[in-house]
């Protein structure tokens, strides 16, 4: 038994990794990247679809229907990437000022 659970976790983590656990969460972002479109596109996937899903869609010639890329058209050649996390900008070092000096 305990041999039977070691592979089946061992294919959870091996499905997780190349991308297969099934549909996206609700945070899940996916990229995708092609030399003839403008930058990287982001799509949210819906619950029940995966970004496997999406690719496949983008990568049909025969695909109509969804607005994924800001409803390109472009089809055949797209290819997921990993999504770029923007920096979050710095807080500024807040300074306290001294103490004001009671003399004055």
């Amino acid at each position: 038994m305990a041999r039977i659970s070691s592979c089946m976790l061992g294919a959870v983590a091996f499905s997780a990794i190349v991308g297969l656990s099934g549909p996206a969460s609700a945070a899940e972002t996916c990229c995708f990247t092609i030399p003839r479109y403008a930058g990287t596109c982001e799509v949210e996937p819906a619950p029940d679809v995966t970004c496997r899903d999406v690719l496949e869609y983008l990568n049909s010639e025969t695909t109509v229907g969804k607005t994924y890329c800001n409803n390109t058209s472009i089809r055949g050649g797209w290819q997921q990437v990993t999504c770029e996390v923007e920096p979050q900008a710095e807080a500024p070092d807040v300074v306290a000022a001294p103490p004001a000096d009671p003399a004055d």
